[in-house]
């Protein structure tokens, strides 16, 4: 992968004007030392040649071509190429820099053009012979060959940052998918939460109704239920919108999640509207995971739910079975199927069928329907993985 590595703007690299400066100087110094150099050509040829690589990195094909060209020429014409040292580090310089930073097919062209170009300044004052095609060969491959391999590392570590650039937009894309499906999943607990305490609390208004003037005792007790169902339900409704203020870097949950260790707070406030609802526990109560635990608690809330809306129902049992490696619930009515408009799998709405999904993220199992004995049933199979949390 080729990326440019010429740098934009007015200026040139201070490094490069120095470096340029520095050779064009030694060259200069050199040819008023040396015998027998055509000075009035040698002289601006160095300085030129010394100017043209400053570009060695804004432009390094046609620094190299002009570095080249001057050095070569000038030394066919004004002095044998092997008798000024600076034209040495000048060829290296030049080479180097078009390897590493001029595009793939302008470097290999440029070596190719070296290597004829000091063939031509070695054979036309010393003639053909294998040294002097050994030195044509050696003299520009050598720095080439290193900036090639500078070039190569300098690919391979923009294509890693790059990678890494991607993997961290990806990162961030996962991210936010997994808030906004987190945000889904709340807005399915404020559905439940909602749906649960609007029925409880539709039902203890009917039977505060009906009992007010006869007696008015049993009218408060169901107006205080309803006052209790209210706050627990703004205490639920805080505490998800506390976690939507998290996940926008605000504060964190005002309450805890609710768990199977808190079903006989939901059962309380369902025998409260009427429901004889029964607990039965079977095996030994442990730390579920913390998802889990909650799920299995909205099943059997869900569950109860809709046993209120949509079944005239007076009794209920919840059944929670701790297993080694899952946690099984069930719940069943003696409703009476159809009554209060519906009743069947659909009566939960978003409800049982939403619950569905919930326990299937999990990887359990959720079933609902009438159950054989009369009344409706509803059953989660929820794994546990051996986790505890």
């Amino acid at each position: 992968m080729y990326r440019p590595t010429r740098e934009r703007g007015p200026r040139l690299p201070a490094a490069d004007i120095a470096m340029g400066a520095g050779l064009a100087v030694f060259g200069l110094v050199e040819v008023l030392a040396a015998p027998g150099v055509e000075r009035w050509l040698a002289a601006p040829a160095m300085l030129l040649a010394g100017a043209a690589l400053a570009w060695r990195r804004r432009a390094p094909f046609a620094a190299f071509l002009a570095s080249f060209g001057i050095v070569t020429t000038s030394a066919v014409i004004a002095a044998p190429i092997d008798s000024l040292i600076v034209v040495i580090p000048m060829l290296a310089l030049g080479m180097y820099s078009l390897a590493a930073h001029a595009a793939p097919a302008r470097a290999i062209a440029g070596l190719v053009i070296s290597v004829v170009l000091i063939w031509i300044a070695t054979f036309a004052p010393h003639g053909p012979g294998g040294e002097n095609l050994i030195f044509g060969l050696v003299v520009p491959s050598t720095p080439w060959l290193a900036g090639w391999m500078v070039r190569r590392r300098t690919d391979q570590a923009v294509a890693l940052a790059l990678h890494a650039q991607e993997l961290e937009q990806t990162q961030a894309e996962r991210e936010r998918a997994a808030v906004t499906q987190e945000r889904d999943r709340i807005a399915r607990e404020l559905h439940d939460i909602i749906a649960h305490s609007v029925s409880v609390m539709t039902i203890q208004a009917g039977a505060v109704e009906e009992v007010l003037d006869r007696d008015p005792h049993k009218a408060r007790q169901a107006a205080a239920s309803i006052r209790r169902t209210g706050r627990q339900a703004q205490l639920d409704l805080r505490r998800l919108l506390g976690l939507l203020r998290e996940q926008d870097g605000g504060v964190q949950p005002l309450t805890p999640q609710p768990g199977l260790a808190d079903l006989e707070h939901l059962l309380d406030s369902v025998r409260r509207s009427g429901v004889d609802v029964r607990l039965t526990v079977d095996g030994t109560p442990r730390t579920l995971p913390a998802a889990v635990d909650l799920s299995a608690f909205r099943v059997v809330q869900e569950a109860l739910t809709n046993t209120l809306k949509h079944a005239r129902a007076s009794a209920a049992s919840v059944g929670v079975r701790y297993g080694t490696d899952a946690v099984d619930i069930e719940v069943i009515d003696d409703g009476v199927p159809g009554a209060g408009g519906n009743g069947g799998p659909g009566a939960g709405g978003h409800g049982l069928a939403g619950m569905r999904e919930r326990v299937a993220l999990y990887g359990g199992e959720l079933d609902f329907g009438h159950a054989p004995a009369g009344g409706f049933r509803v059953h989660a199979l929820l794994p546990v993985d051996g986790e505890s949390g």
